[in-house]
């Protein structure tokens, strides 16, 4: 299988539990591996067989403005959106990282990672 990487799209979202996270917000980032035939889009250079990384980057934009209590919820919306939009994918890892989280300790960061199959659909 072919797969497409996008790594690391930053944004500065407000998401969290914690009350001051609504308001001071946080650093996020989000990346994909996503597995899907562009066979096509490689012989022939035409964009109309891929995925363009850059209408991902807009939907995920989109969906990180949304306030959310949780990554996971974060991470099933910003999924189901590139799904819809995409439907020759084949599969897909969803990855979305907060980075240092308010907890009492040291973490650099916590991320959740979404796997979809269209076999298991």
């Amino acid at each position: 299988m072919n797969y497409l990487h996008i790594n690391n799209m930053r944004f500065h979202s407000f998401h969290g539990v914690m009350a001051n996270e609504g308001i001071v917000g946080g650093e996020y980032s989000v990346s994909f591996k996503i597995g899907y035939d562009f066979s096509l889009a490689a012989q022939k250079d035409d964009i109309a067989g891929a995925i363009d990384y850059g209408y991902v980057y807009q939907l995920v934009k989109e969906e990180m403005k949304i306030k959310s209590q949780l990554i996971e919820h974060v991470a099933q919306r910003i999924q189901d959106r590139v799904l819809k939009a995409f439907p020759m994918i084949l599969t897909m890892e969803t990855a979305v990282t907060k980075y240092n989280p308010p907890i009492e300790g040291v973490l650099d960061s916590a991320t959740v990672v979404l796997n979809y199959s269209a076999e298991t659909k």
